[in-house]
């Protein structure tokens, strides 16, 4: 009678088996592969790789056998992992413990049989790779080094396979979780040689991209298509920057799509580091077009409101010089009318009327590039000095009927990279804001001072006003945020101007602790010329 032998770990070795998932499963050309190759180096008829679990030994690969596996009772493989080593029986016909077993009688009639544990990382004994043939044998050793191989490549594959299937199913999971999430959550790994592949990206991908999740499992190329031509460069240059330093990855950006044409996504994803070298990055995109509509919407209604507040101003700007041009040219015609008249001062008169007209013309030419929508425009060098000087072409009237002393001490050489109308638009909010504060004070100023550091350049916009108390600074970047009237601002000035100088890869802020009231502009002297445009 053969007595069943258990591992003492048997429990234990049971449950790692079972962890596997393997039992029962349909063939498997690579398992297949092996056993075909350790009965032909063995030079058997037949080969096995078995799995054993309470009762039974099942045959996940087999070849020369046409069984799919045996009673644990008369395995030869029972031993093998009870021994927890090599058990090699050269003629079971002569060794007592199987030469009574009845697939050694009977079918398929074992007489020699080599069997080597498959032992995973944790010490557990799964079953076996086996050769077997129906006459005496003696391997050598180059074969018998050769089925440790093939056993412990096919514990390789085991693992591989385990690890598969987690991942299969961690997907699994993750995309269920993902229908409940109205944006993609995806993972995107970037490899050494600079290759790039998307190897999870939940189904919201098809309305975001329109591209299927399959497509761009081995290539993220089809992704980087889409992404509008203005914004490429600075979405390169952010992915970039992130792999490098690690720092989470956050943009806003335009896609062009087949059929919904353009939409502005929302990225952010935090990035890791892998062993291999590559940087996965897991993250979320979410369609913010509505808000950016919303957002060019609120900046238009912003520059109305402070075009209407200019209004006056501009008026007088323009009214003082046609009166001017219109007193001049009437002394000009009562002198040519004269049969004498002073040919050096009717010149300069009329070189006095010629610079009037210029001046007029620069002050519709900053009119009208505060009105219009500058989202598309190229960063240019532009020095610094002309984007004041065309800003206060607008406001210089308005201040002097109200009695602001306004200066200004900006070196002629110091030039930055950047949109040159949200500048302006940045600087007229902040002067809009200091005229409001200042007006009815009885010291009333506004300096507007630019100094370089280093690649940095720095405008600060100060006023005569005592400063802003701490409780209303921790607001006052925020939307819709104001201390003016009801009806007399937005609250949307500073927010927005915070957005452009983001843009511009540069900070708004207000200078806490100075004497007065204090604003200050830092801007980067150069930045990319594609950088993103802010609404």
């Amino acid at each position: 009678m053969v007595i069943t032998k258990y591992p003492t770990n048997e429990i234990e070795r049971l449950k790692a088996l079972k962890s596997y998932e393997i039992l029962d499963t349909d063939e498997e050309q690579i398992y297949d592969q092996l056993t075909q190759l350790a009965s032909h180096i063995c030079e058997t008829k037949i080969s096995l790789l078995t799995l054993i679990d309470e009762k039974r030994v099942w045959f996940k690969s087999k070849t020369g056998l046409s069984v799919s596996g045996v009673s644990r009772e008369q395995s030869f493989c029972g031993e093998a992992i009870f021994e927890n080593k090599m058990l090699v029986i050269n003629d079971a016909r002569k060794d007592e413990r199987f030469h009574e077993n009845p697939i050694v009688t009977g079918y398929p009639n074992v007489v020699f049989y080599a069997g080597v544990p498959l032992t995973d990382n944790e010490g557990f004994s799964l079953g076996t790779l086996c050769v077997i043939d129906d006459n005496p044998k003696d391997l050598n050793e180059k074969q018998l080094d050769a089925l440790q191989i093939l056993a412990s490549q096919v514990i390789a594959q085991f693992r591989l396979r385990r690890e598969l299937a987690k991942k299969t199913n961690y997907e699994e999971q993750l995309s269920r979780l993902s229908e409940q999430v109205p944006g993609v959550i995806y993972q995107f790994k970037l490899h050494p040689d600079g290759t790039s592949t998307v190897p999870f990206a939940s189904s919201q991908i098809i309305d975001l991209y329109e591209l299927d999740p399959n497509e761009i499992k081995i290539s993220a190329q089809k992704i980087f298509s889409r992404i509008h031509p203005e914004d490429f460069e600075s979405a390169l240059a952010s992915l970039s920057k992130s792999a490098r330093t690690l720092e989470n990855l956050r943009s806003d950006y335009r896609v062009l799509l087949p059929n919904a044409g353009l939409r502005w996504l929302r990225g952010s994803a935090k990035p890791e580091k892998l062993p291999d070298g590559s940087v996965l990055w897991n993250g979320f995109i979410n369609d913010v077009t509505d808000e950016k509509n919303l957002e060019i919407q609120l900046y238009q209604n912003s520059k109305l409101a402070a075009l209407g507040e200019m209004a006056s101003g501009v008026a007088h700007e323009i009214n003082n010089p046609l009166s001017i041009i219109i007193g001049k040219t009437s002394l000009m015609q009562s002198q040519l009318s004269s049969t004498t008249f002073d040919r050096e001062k009717l010149l300069l008169d009329i070189n006095k009327v010629e610079n009037t007209a210029l001046r007029i013309s620069k002050i519709i030419k900053g009119l009208t590039a505060f009105s219009r929508n500058a989202e598309k425009d190229a960063f240019n060098v532009v020095e610094v000095n002309n984007i004041i000087e065309d800003t206060l072409s607008l406001v210089s009237e308005k201040f002097k009927y109200a009695s602001i002393d306004i200066s200004v001490d900006c070196p002629p050489d110091i030039s930055i990279e950047c949109n040159a109308t949200q500048i302006g638009q940045v600087l007229m909010n902040l002067l809009i804001n200091s005229f409001d504060a200042v007006k009815s004070l009885t010291e009333k100023w506004i300096r507007l001072s630019v100094k370089s550091h280093g690649n940095r350049v720095v405008i600060l916009v100060s006023d005569s006003g005592e400063g802003i108390s701490p409780r209303i600074v921790q607001k006052i970047m925020e939307p819709f945020f104001t201390t003016k009237s009801v009806g007399e601002g937005t609250g949307l000035g500073l927010s927005l101007s915070k957005g452009l100088i983001d843009s511009h890869n540069g900070v708004l802020k207000y200078v806490d602790g100075a004497k007065n009231t204090t604003f200050s502009i830092e801007l980067p002297q150069r930045t990319s010329q594609s950088a993103k445009k802010v609404a």
